[in-house]
């Protein structure tokens, strides 16, 4: 029973400490020029469009290397079924 009645009135202190360093981030616009944030660039739209060209010619690329298999299969399969045909276009008519 003492032990039951220590717990329940003990203290527990918490310290917390913060760091020294505080970095704070403020987005400044030009005053100046304000309007410029909202025309169009066309230069630095161009040079995206490059790289993104680029980039979408790169996908293309690692895509066809991922599924190699299945157009190895599917080549195989139109030539056997061309050589097929043209086999039994080959065969010479039954006269009677």
């Amino acid at each position: 029973m003492n032990m039951a009645d220590h717990l329940k009135y003990s203290t527990v202190d918490i310290y917390i400490k913060e760091p020294k360093l505080r970095i704070a981030e403020i987005a400044i616009t030009n005053t100046n020029s304000i309007d410029n944030k909202y025309k169009y660039n066309f230069i630095y739209d161009a040079k995206d469009g490059f790289v993104y060209g680029f980039y979408l010619i790169q996908r293309i690329i690692v895509a066809l290397i991922n599924i190699w298999p299945l157009v190895l299969i599917a080549a195989a399969v139109i030539y056997f079924l061309r050589k097929r045909k043209s086999s039994k276009n080959e065969r010479p008519a039954i006269k009677e």
